[in-house]
């Protein structure tokens, strides 16, 4: 039986972060028994596209899911059990902000079926907090970091590096600082700041009030988080993720396995397998215009639609070279026209191979250190090779 991830979007937050180009809106007074039956409803609607499929974890996500009543999270978990084949080890994860959890609030959260917390931390340093636009503060956040080692098994620390005047010296301080409440967690999310479109960062950017650092320091920053999280026994699996063994996230192990998933809530997008064929759905963008749509259309869907083969397999690519493990051929080439094992034999991806950024073992393949650094890059050469056979 084949296993399914669900994630469920929770798009408020109480305030929004400059960085932030998520599907978000600020938190405001909301009809807490509107949104419960619409969640309820597109629950039971998504359960037809996923029938005889193992649930193998639950995520929480958003927006600040940890605003959420633990009420309506123990309704929302008992839905997706009764409509869905739950297994009983299913990880269930919440994302928390230190400024909207207490200890009670932790214990709640277990006590409603949540086994593992997502923290967003993302420094320990009160003026990059202040840089980020995050709401709270060092003192905060080592709080409700030893909270929850209190009650939680299992946990994520999320942290943010590349600020600008963030220099070699401050960032090994800082990392060493974050790395002792993770090791002690289990699991580490670590991620450059990146610049996106429409954000508050984005303006000040092009307007040159925000510099990142330069290249080559990024680049010396990435390689200090392979040998620093390594010495700490947690190991990277992930471009992004480093757990120690056991910990790693079922949920976006999922995600990256090219598994199948149903989203649920304003903008969450889907993948699942029809009669051999990979779709894709989409759920409504506006928190308004998905609710109205559940009450007067009964579902919230924007878009439904099969990809195209060299689409999915596409995707397997961008999933799959994220991860420190091989992708396996039969994954790709289940969609995929041209076979993995023609394809690394083809000039452009030799080079690659050649040059030490891809390693390919039996027609698997999977990125080295130095390719995860040029991942996009890597992609597009495939990207050129795959749709030019179509």
């Amino acid at each position: 039986m084949s296993s399914l991830g669900i994630y469920i979007h929770w798009p408020w937050c109480k305030t929004i972060c400059p960085y932030c180009d998520f599907n978000v809106r600020k938190f405001k007074n909301i009809d807490i028994l509107e949104w419960e039956k619409a969640y309820i409803k597109e629950i039971y609607n998504m359960s037809f596209f996923a029938k005889e499929k193992k649930v193998s974890s639950i995520y929480f996500g958003g927006g600040t899911p940890s605003l959420i009543e633990p009420g309506l999270l123990e309704k929302i978990i008992n839905c997706i059990n009764k409509n869905f084949l739950l297994s009983p080890s299913a990880e269930i994860t919440i994302e928390a902000n230190p400024s909207s959890i207490e200890y009670i609030d932790l214990f709640n959260l277990k006590q409603a079926g949540v086994n593992r917390l997502s923290l967003g931390i993302q420094s320990l340093n009160d003026q990059h907090l202040k840089f980020l636009g995050r709401d709270h503060n060092s003192n905060q956040a080592k709080k409700i970091l030893k909270y929850t080692e209190k009650i939680f098994n299992k946990a994520n620390l999320d942290i943010i590096y590349g600020l600008p005047e963030q220099n070699i010296i401050k960032f090994k301080s800082e990392l060493s600082n974050m790395l002792t409440y993770a090791a002690s967690l289990g699991h580490l999310s670590i991620y450059q700041l990146t610049i996106e479109p429409k954000t508050p960062f984005y303006k000040d950017f092009i307007s040159g009030r925000l510099t990142p650092p330069p290249e080559e320091i990024l680049s010396e920053m990435y390689y200090i988080i392979q040998e620093e999280t390594e010495r700490n026994n947690l190991s990277q699996y992930e471009i992004s993720n480093h757990a120690l063994p056991g910990n790693e996230s079922i949920h976006n192990l999922g995600y990256w396995r090219y598994n199948e998933y149903l989203g649920i809530g304003p903008g969450a997008h889907s993948r699942v397998v029809n009669n051999s064929s990979r779709m894709a759905i989409v759920q409504i963008n506006s928190p308004k215009n998905w609710l109205n749509s559940i009450q007067n259309n009964g579902n919230g869907i924007a878009i439904k639609e099969v990809l195209e083969q060299n689409e999915a397999a596409m995707e397997v690519l961008i999933t799959g070279l994220r991860l420190k493990e091989f992708l396996p051929s039969e994954r790709f080439d289940q969609y995929s026209v041209l076979k993995l094992s023609e394809i690394v034999k083809i000039s452009q991806i030799k080079e690659l191979i050649d040059g030490g950024f891809i390693e390919c073992k039996n027609s698997k393949i999977k990125t080295t250190n130095k390719g995860k650094s040029v991942l996009n890059s890597i992609i597009e050469r495939f990207d050129q090779i795959i749709n030019s056979e179509h």
